[in-house]
Parts: structure tokens; sequence; C-alpha cells
């Protein structure tokens, strides 16, 4: 007589295959949201448009800690940023932009 696997273990492990599923998916479109962000953050520098720090925050739908934390990578990574007060935006103290692309050898 052949023995069947209950039915409530094939809802289980269906559920378990699609959590992983899920989580892969959302660990994938991370990455791709901070350069996207990096980018937004650039173009609006490059444009001295950004505003405060709280409405730039607001513009990229992150918290004012974490955009802090994007201005400081970008310094870490030589992007000379400040922020002006008189034009109430951040700028680039150099002309210049920054670009995350892939280049073939």
């Amino acid at each position: 007589m052949q023995e069947y696997i209950p039915i409530y273990f094939d809802y289980f492990f269906l559920f378990f295959i699609l959590q992983k599923f899920i989580h892969r998916l959302n660990a994938m479109s991370m990455p791709t949201r901070y350069i996207e962000r990096i980018q937004l953050l650039n173009n609006l520098i490059v444009e001295k448009r950004t505003g405060t720090p709280k409405e730039l925050a607001k513009k990229l739908k992150i918290s004012e800690s974490n955009l802090f934390k994007y201005l400081r990578a970008m310094r870490m990574i030589g992007a000379p940023v400040c922020f002006d007060k008189k034009i109430k935006s951040y700028k680039y103290l150099e002309k210049g932009t920054l670009t995350i692309y892939f280049e073939k050898f």
C-alpha cells in the first residue's frame, strides 16, 4: 500500500517556497531602489533643487536620518556635497556629477 503525505504538508511547503521567493524579490529590489535614489539625489543636487533636508527626504521617500546616510556615502566616494543656505539646496562644490554605470573592458 502506498503512503500518502497529508495535504497540509503540501500547503505548508508551498507557503515556505512563496516566502523564500518573496524574500528574494525584496532583496533584489533593495539595491535597485538604493541606486535609483542615489541617481535622483545626484540629479537634484546638480540642478540645485533639493530644498531643505526635510523636503529632500520627502522627495526621496526616506527619513532624514537615511538621507544623511546617503549624503555621507556620496562624500565617502568623493562627491563634494554641501548645503547652501542662500539657495536652500544641496550642491556640489565643484562642477560635476555622480555616475553609476557598467563599462565593458
